[in-house]
């Protein structure tokens, strides 16, 4: 009688920890913030180069609140429902987050639950934890929801397999909404999706004919949900695909100081694999199979830009492996190990990169739900202050529509201006030649901006003019400067719309051949030239671009008056061709260049060439073995011919 109390009492204090362990968990995975301030560019330098990401934050919204077409009007890598990702909240009730944050929560909330009966009390509350500190990173509620909403999605995929085909409803509308915010991650929950219901339609003999249901659902939901979210799907898929294929050769940066966490990462990787797998991959093939999709997805959109975007490795992969593991069959005390201490590795890293939010934020979020205090009223509404644009160029412009070169936005919405973007709404992102025409093809068209506020500015030391080189000629022929006008440290150019201000007429007059490192002499120094430069990949250098991210190149400009000029070069921008000479590096250079000066009085370019951007020794090799040695030219003269 005594040891059945004793052991009732031990059931007892085992479930109250687990209630107060569950609770903790659910309070640290709360949001801390309502809407983000992420559009008042408050941390950016405030000046029209500046402000990069506050703009596509704010525009994914405003394009929301203009209506404009998704795939059509409006092009990037978030949806309609990308303020899901951005939290801002533009002319609707911030509390329409509520409604998410509720779906998010009772989804971990269960996922939570599964985990204390998985895993033994202490253990289960430790690793618990670890997932909800680890993932209630900076980004958890904002660019990283993504990979938290695929995970989830990923945990219902792998209970329907064990439960009831039922649950197969979340993954469906997660995977909607993923389309909907972002496409990238949406492509692989897809995949995933279809991978399990293929596998649970041919392996298990129950409910076969509704999860042939749920098999049309998915897409028939996503058709229908894109009429409301004004989405023209085809061009939305394909504007998606071309980013997300660009951003490879494009958005690619050196590791640097980041390289430690390269090996980290990769170590992580393989120490998780071959713990889990080595001798359990037959029993467990579809869990590798969806590790080993994620974890590549992951380590791409981590890594390919290294910078702080390596976060996002160490904030996912823990919740991506520790979901997975809840399914592993021949679970050991090896493997509860190999996951406390992989996902302590993660958390470490984590915090030491990226500075997480306190956890007092969530009772400020709480306080919000409950009181309606918008703390960001006055914070949003002084940002109409902030951003001045001239009054003389703010009479001029009027109510008529206007564009902004390359990202700047804010300075048009906090101007109250009437927004009128090329579909691909900032330059540096227009690297394929699909991308190229949708913008070129707006600038050409009757609905073309009436005018454009330009400045000269690019990222990751590209070479400026060639961004959005066929909207830059567009401006030459279908638009007139008005000058240059300085404000705040800023100076743009503003141009008006004037249809055929100029001929630009260009003729085909050679192909030629050189090598990497090779100078090319241009015939005429007092001509401009638009020039096709095919520097192609080789076998090996689209294995390493598939598997990481291709070795970069640059292209230097050698100038008349003897000096030099080195920029990135992108090699899809280079094969779609690129005006050279004059070297156009300022607004001055381009303003100059737009009123039809003679290219002997501006800065001319005598020669230029194609080279690797310094690989280090170790990499050398592989860098001069991912190109064809041989890069073909198409040369062309390019007549720019103004009207007086």
């Amino acid at each position: 009688m005594i040891f059945k109390e004793f052991d009732n009492q031990i059931t007892i204090n085992a479930n109250l920890i687990k209630i107060f362990g569950f609770v903790i968990c659910l309070f640290v995975l709360l949001p801390w913030f309502v809407p983000a301030a992420t559009h008042l560019c408050e941390v950016s330098p405030l000046n029209i180069g500046g402000c990069l990401d506050p703009s596509w934050a704010l525009s994914v919204s405003w394009a929301l609140e203009k209506n404009f077409i998704f795939g059509k009007d409006f092009v990037f890598t978030y949806g309609p429902l990308g303020f899901l990702a951005t939290r801002i909240a533009l002319n609707f009730n911030y509390k329409f987050f509520l409604i998410f944050d509720v779906f998010v929560l009772a989804n971990f909330g269960f996922i939570l639950m599964h985990t204390l009966r998985r895993f033994p009390a202490i253990p289960g509350i430790f690793v618990c934890l670890l997932f909800s500190y680890t993932i209630a990173g900076s980004g958890m509620y904002m660019d990283q929801i993504v990979f938290t909403l695929l995970i989830i999605s990923i945990f219902w995929l792998n209970y329907s397999l064990k439960k009831t085909a039922w649950v197969l409803i979340i993954p469906i509308l997660i995977t909607t909404l993923l389309f909907f915010i972002k496409v990238n991650v949406s492509l692989v929950a897809l995949l995933i999706f279809y991978i399990y219901l293929g596998y649970s339609i041919i392996s298990i003999k129950e409910q076969r004919l509704h999860k042939l249901g749920f098999a049309l659902l998915l897409p028939i939901l996503i058709i229908l949900i894109s009429i409301p979210l004004n989405t023209y799907l085809f061009g939305y898929l394909l504007g998606s695909l071309s980013l997300i294929d660009g951003y490879n050769d494009a958005m690619g940066i050196k590791l640097g100081n980041y390289f430690q966490y390269l090996l980290f990462a990769i170590l992580i990787i393989f120490t998780y694999l071959l713990t889990f797998y080595l001798k359990n991959w037959k029993q467990n093939l579809l869990l590798l199979l969806t590790s080993v999709i994620v974890t590549f997805i992951l380590f791409k959109q981590s890594f390919v830009r290294s910078d702080l975007h390596i976060v996002a490795f160490f904030l996912n992969f823990p919740l991506l492996i520790g979901v997975l593991t809840l399914f592993f069959d021949n679970l050991s005390r090896l493997h509860i190990w190999v996951i406390i201490c992989l996902c302590c590795l993660c958390l470490f890293i984590g915090l030491y990169l990226d500075s997480y939010p306190n956890l007092g934020g969530r009772i400020d979020y709480l306080r919000a739900m409950i009181t309606s205090r918008d703390d960001l009223s006055q914070r949003y509404n002084d940002n109409f202050n902030r951003f001045p644009l001239p009054k003389e160029v703010l009479n001029i412009i009027g109510n008529e529509s206007v564009d902004i070169i390359p990202w700047n936005i804010d300075y048009l919405y906090f101007n109250r201006l009437n927004y009128n973007p090329r579909p691909v709404i900032q330059s540096y992102s227009v690297y394929t030649p699909y991308l190229m025409d949708l913008n070129r093809e707006k600038y050409e068209s009757d609905t073309a901006p009436s005018f454009v506020i330009f400045s000269n500015q690019t990222i990751d030391g590209r070479y400026a003019f060639f961004d959005d080189q066929e909207v830059k000629l567009s401006l030459l022929r279908n638009y007139i400067c008005l000058g240059k006008f300085g404000e705040k440290d800023s100076e743009f150019l503003l141009f008006q719309r004037k249809p055929e201000n100029a001929k630009i007429e260009i003729t085909s007059i050679a192909e030629k051949q050189i090598h990497f490192g090779q100078i090319y002499d241009l015939e005429d120094i007092n001509k401009s030239y638009f020039i096709k430069i095919n520097a192609n990949y080789s076998i090996l250098g689209k294995a390493i671009r598939f598997v990481y991210k291709p070795f970069p190149i640059t292209i230097t400009f050698l100038l008349n008056d003897g000096t030099e000029r080195q920029n990135r070069a992108i090699v899809s921008i280079l094969k779609n061709g690129v005006l050279i000479n004059p070297l156009i590096e300022n607004e001055e250079d381009f303003e100059r260049l737009s009123k039809g000066e003679k290219i002997s009085n501006l800065k001319q370019i005598k020669g230029f060439k194609i080279d690797l951007d310094n690989p280090s020794q170790s990499a050398a090799f592989f860098g001069r073995n991912s190109f064809e040695q041989d890069i073909s030219l198409s040369i062309y003269e390019i007549n720019i011919h103004k009207e007086n």
